[in-house]
């Protein structure tokens, strides 16, 4: 069932967050935060749910998961990868998949093997082309190329990054989330407006001062403009 508002086209948010992972014992703080942003429609998770993919850990996240009051959209991250039949699937469907909500576009890329599956490279033709004269969001687990050159926080070929990021460029995507480093980071990639958001509370990166973590966008689809913020919760 939709909401009966979906095809309003009134400011309105959405939350981000990352790489819960082995947190799980800490994660109902973030979703108390979570609860306090009253504009907040649903959360995008990019990846990490879990620390292996087993189905014992992915049914633990989503027992967790029911204190949040808003919606969950998810894609998983290759700690999904951990449990070789990959039961991610079973509960929560494709890691690759496109809705539409209040005048925004949001694709969610399976990018969990630091790669784009060829096929999935199709349906984002078509994904893009849907969203093209709208706001548009990507995200996905593993960026395309590392936000500050210095680890292995990227796809495993440059060469495929750099024709993903031309794709969205040329199809005008105007926000991509990630997760996979365990920080905070806002940057741009390709021109598109670019943030990593990795903290659900997975090994934080603390030399860096950021904690765990989640942002909050506002979606203004009249204006065409989406703005961000981070919400600490450490």
């Amino acid at each position: 069932l939709g909401a009966p508002d979906r095809a309003a086209r009134e400011p309105w948010s959405f939350g981000v967050y990352g790489d819960v992972q082995d947190a799980i014992d800490r994660v109902q703080d973030i979703y108390r935060r979570m609860n306090e942003e009253s504009t907040v429609r649903f959360v995008v998770i990019v990846g990490d749910l879990t620390e292996e993919g087993t189905p014992d850990q992915l049914e633990r996240f989503a027992r967790e998961l029911k204190t949040l009051t808003r919606p969950v959209y998810a894609t998983l991250g290759n700690h999904e990868l951990g449990d070789a039949d990959v039961p991610y699937h079973a509960h929560y469907g494709r890691g690759s998949s496109h809705f539409v909500f209040r005048g925004v576009h949001f694709t969610l890329l399976d990018s969990a093997s630091a790669t784009i599956d060829p096929i999935v490279y199709g349906w984002l033709d078509g994904w893009l082309a849907e969203g093209a004269s709208d706001l548009h969001v990507v995200g996905m687990h593993i960026p395309p190329l590392d936000a500050e050159g210095v680890r292995n926080g990227s796809f495993t070929s440059r060469a495929e990054a750099n024709k993903l990021l031309g794709r969205l460029a040329r199809g005008g995507v105007d926000l991509s989330v990630y997760g996979h480093v365990h920080s905070y980071y806002a940057f741009a990639n390709a021109g598109i407006p670019a943030f990593i958001t990795g903290g659900g509370g997975a090994i934080p990166e603390r030399m860096d001062g950021i904690g765990r973590h989640f942002l909050v966008f506002d979606a203004d689809p009249a204006s065409a403009r989406i703005t961000g913020r981070l919400v600490r919760v450490d």
